[in-house]
């Protein structure tokens, strides 16, 4: 008969596991700890890129953003400069100097060449009989009438013109001086001063801008060289697609072919 002593000890040795079989468990313990530590270090690794790359983007961003405030603060100051450089501040120099007209000379020669004698061909039919010398000037070289002209917008509303002829005599005279209405509106245009009358189409235009040397008939036979007359003018275009301009003039009616002073007029409004 076995002793409880015996009897113990066998069946703790029957309990135990067997060497081998724990000696594997541990080895299997071993590498499950391995791999989760290089995961691990795996995954801190890819983290620490990320972020990395993330802080770089947010830099690159942040400076991107500091040098387009950059441009822009200089594209403005460099807008304000020019600004000020084309516009001067309003101070009562930039005020003199605010006036700058538009200045014009224009010298006149000629050669004539005709077979009469201007000063004493005459246009048959009128009395009196319009002479030729009036427009076409002596024989030969001559120094015509020579001008000087300026002309400026006053205000957003108004301009100016102001045009003295000087003749190979030597005499001055004021051509035109005369203001003139910018926006008027509906097509309207009110002009008001001494000007060339815009009877006909030849008598508004200087004679140093005309086709020929000698005007039309008419002109020469009506009006002369230019008809001018001091008073008021008023030109309506219609808004049509075809161009069709109106206008009327009211003047004092000092100069040929008006009457005026020269006959012994002297009274307020039109002479009669």
């Amino acid at each position: 008969m076995l002793k409880p002593n015996v009897i113990a000890c066998a069946l703790a040795f029957a309990l135990m596991p067997p060497a081998g079989a724990q000696t594997q468990s541990t080895q299997e313990l071993e590498e499950i700890r391995k791999q989760i530590q290089e995961l691990k270090e795996s995954y801190e690794a890819r983290i620490q890129a990320l972020e990395k790359r993330l802080k770089e983007a947010e830099d690159n961003a942040a400076r991107a953003q500091s040098e387009a405030k950059q441009a822009q603060q200089s594209a403005t100051q460099a807008e304000q400069t020019a600004h000020a450089v084309a516009v001067p501040p309003p101070s009562q120099q930039a005020a003199q100097n605010a006036f700058n007209p538009a200045l014009a000379v224009i010298l006149m020669g000629s050669y004539n060449n005709v077979s009469v004698n201007p000063a004493n061909a005459s246009v048959t039919g009128f009395l009196p009989a319009p002479l030729y010398g009036d427009v076409l000037g002596p024989r030969g070289f001559s120094l015509d009438e020579s001008e000087f002209t300026a002309a400026a917008s006053v205000d957003p509303y108004f301009r100016g013109q102001f045009t003295a002829s000087f003749n190979s005599e030597g005499g001055v005279s004021v051509e035109e001086a005369f203001f003139q209405t910018l926006s008027l509106g509906h097509g309207l245009s009110l002009k008001g001063g001494r000007f060339f009358s815009s009877v006909g189409y030849e008598n508004s235009i200087h004679a140093h801008a005309w086709d020929f040397k000698d005007p039309a008939l008419v002109q020469t036979v009506f009006l002369g060289p230019n008809f001018a007359e001091t008073g008021l003018q008023l030109n309506w275009i219609a808004p049509t697609p075809l161009f069709i301009e109106l206008g009327t003039e009211i003047g004092a009616g000092t100069t040929e072919p008006g009457l005026g002073l020269d006959t012994g007029s002297n009274r307020n409004g039109i002479p009669s």
